[in-house]
């Protein structure tokens, strides 16, 4: 029996179709940036003076409590330090911080990411001018690993969902049964490919 080149034709393009579907899933992420810039979670904490507005003050409390020294540099210009103006409820309490590293040469990540813990109880993990290279099913993950290097380290991790974006700012809840002294980092992990694109070491 003779096949027609037409035949052919769409068997070679119904086997080409998944290829074709995988490839574009894979690599269009490294061609897209997704921004995301989510306001402070625990801002109701701060007393606003009646000449400033909340996004004012909110901005403020954000570069205060986060303690921007090491990485100053890369803050935006006209960004105003915590003065005797406004006040923080100091009961807010930074649990624990670092900053992001590169994996490697190609997967790379930078900015900070804080766990702050409320009166209430409430924690949240907060990602500050943040940046990340780009890539399939990314998820933030809790690491009891101070420095993982590599897909072995990450064991044992507790999973905060998928990343809302490559870049700014962006808040990730912490469960209650989750105890943040349990954790030493928070990487940004490709789950299908086991692939770590950026470390933050947490102090």
């Amino acid at each position: 029996m003779r096949i027609s080149r037409r035949a052919i034709t769409i068997i070679l393009m119904l086997l080409a179709l998944p290829v074709v579907i995988g490839g574009y899933w894979l690599l269009a992420p490294l061609f897209i940036t997704e921004r995301v810039d989510e306001e402070f979670p625990l801002a109701s904490n701060a007393v606003v003076p009646a000449d400033m507005t909340m996004e004012e003050a909110e901005a403020i409390m954000v570069e205060a409590m986060s303690q921007r020294e090491p990485y100053d540099e890369r803050a935006p210009d006209g960004m105003a330090m915590l003065d005797d103006s406004m006040k923080v409820d100091a009961s807010v309490e930074q649990v624990k911080t670092g900053l992001f590293r590169d994996a490697d040469s190609f997967h790379r990540g930078m900015g900070a990411a804080t766990i702050y813990r409320a009166p209430s109880g409430e924690s949240v993990l907060r990602l500050e001018e943040f940046r990340v290279t780009n890539g399939p099913e990314l998820h933030v993950l809790l690491v009891p690993h101070a420095d993982p290097q590599s897909r072995d380290d990450v064991s044992g991790y507790y999973d905060l969902g998928e990343l809302k974006g490559n870049e700014g700012n962006q808040n990730y809840p912490l469960p209650p049964e989750v105890d943040a002294a349990e954790y030493n980092s928070v990487v940004i992990y490709c789950l299908p490919f086991r692939v770590i694109f950026s470390v933050a070491p947490l102090n």
